[in-house]
């Protein structure tokens, strides 16, 4: 089990200066050789900062404080046991190799990042609107920012690009602004690259599969979080002046539903609001509570996903108006007529698929006769 402790992550280029490294402007009648000489030492003495403040104990424990000044910390044992629940779980993945804290802070909007010194903060306003399993996909994915030190690499390079522009600008008005800017979305905004991004869904997805949630949230929280905030996405010459940290969140719905479909060993597959398995409709979401008929089906393909992962896929039976599998609920229908429709399809494409396989093993023997 990994050692948990309740805490937080993310820094400025202040709060690292403040551990004792920091830059003496260069002067206006300074040579470039003797600027950039200067950006060099000067970048030494930061990158062993930045690593002693991300890899050593002392240094998680200064981040964390630091960070709980910067964004506060929410006095909620509920909160709190929940976050440190879930990230133990995702933690207990063998792939999973550095020691993290977590912590919830009581912000309300919908936020979770990781930080500098392997600190994670988680706030208030996501734990609420989302479930445990989805939340555990964001938890994931930040987790994946930490194991890759996304965030280190790209306050490397802010710190570099501000040195370089102070060189060869020196006082050079719009140029230097354009570039700062772009620097301190790194620090203050944690603006990763498209491909970070990407890496780090991969993590949320494959956390989510190496512990008991449900891989069919990693969907379903992405997908949350489109309908309130929007694709989050800017195209064109936007993405260099202004750039956003996340690909469109239509195709990183469409990105965990097509990771469901290798992860079932190719059975499950969802396509809008229907489920498939071996190829044929099995279930159509209907929209219930905070869940739109959509999300209800990611949720479903992700039981049947992790069944015929673990190659454990019972017979359905029908309990009332729900439909259930191995002794637990796969989802709960509008009627008793809908459950009793559902199971008899999916039992029927579950032994076609068999019948295929049946069929072609048996061909595989004759030939090798």
């Amino acid at each position: 089990m990994k050692r948990w402790r309740q805490t937080l992550g993310a820094t400025t280029l202040g709060v690292l200066l403040a551990g004792g490294v920091g830059f003496a402007g260069p002067s206006v009648e300074a040579g470039l050789f003797d600027v950039l000489l200067g950006g060099a030492v000067g970048m030494v003495e930061v990158n062993t900062e930045i690593s002693n403040l991300d890899d050593t104990e002392q240094g998680q424990e200064y981040m964390l404080e630091q960070r709980i000044q910067q964004v506060g910390y929410y006095n909620n044992y509920a909160y709190q046991d929940r976050a440190k629940r879930i990230f133990e779980a995702l933690t207990s993945s063998p792939d999973v190799k550095r020691t993290y804290v977590v912590f919830v802070n009581p912000q309300t909007d919908a936020n979770a990042s990781m930080g500098v010194g392997r600190v994670m903060t988680i706030n208030k306003g996501l734990m609420d609107m989302l479930d445990d399993d989805a939340l555990a996909s964001v938890v994931g994915h930040e987790i994946g920012h930490g194991e890759n030190k996304d965030i280190v690499r790209g306050l490397r390079k802010s710190v570099a690009l501000q040195t370089a522009v102070g060189a060869a600008t020196n006082n050079a008005g719009g140029l230097s602004v354009l570039l700062g800017n772009a620097a301190g979305n790194y620090l203050n905004e944690q603006v990763f690259s498209v491909g970070q991004e990407k890496n780090a869904d991969e993590w949320g997805f494959k956390l989510l599969a190496d512990s008991h949630f449900n891989v069919g949230a990693a969907a379903v929280s992405m997908a949350v979080i489109r309908d309130k905030y929007g694709e989050l996405y800017t195209d064109g010459l936007g993405q260099i002046i202004n750039p956003n940290n996340h690909p469109k969140m239509s195709q990183r719905i469409l990105d965990h539903l097509k990771r469901l479909h290798t992860f079932s060993n190719k059975h499950v597959e969802v396509k809008d609001d229907v489920v498939y398995v071996n190829n044929q409709a099995v279930y159509t979401g209907e929209a219930a509570g905070n869940y739109t008929g959509a999300m209800r089906a990611y949720l479903v393909a992700g039981k049947l996903a992790r069944y015929y992962h673990d190659n454990q896929v019972g017979e359905p039976v029908v309990q009332g108006n729900q439909v259930w599998m191995n002794g637990a609920s796969l989802v709960t229908l509008s009627s008793a007529d809908k459950a009793n429709t559902m199971r008899d399809t999916l039992s029927k494409a579950m032994a076609l698929k068999n019948s295929k396989s049946d069929t072609s093993d048996k061909a595989d023997k004759n030939k090798k006769k």
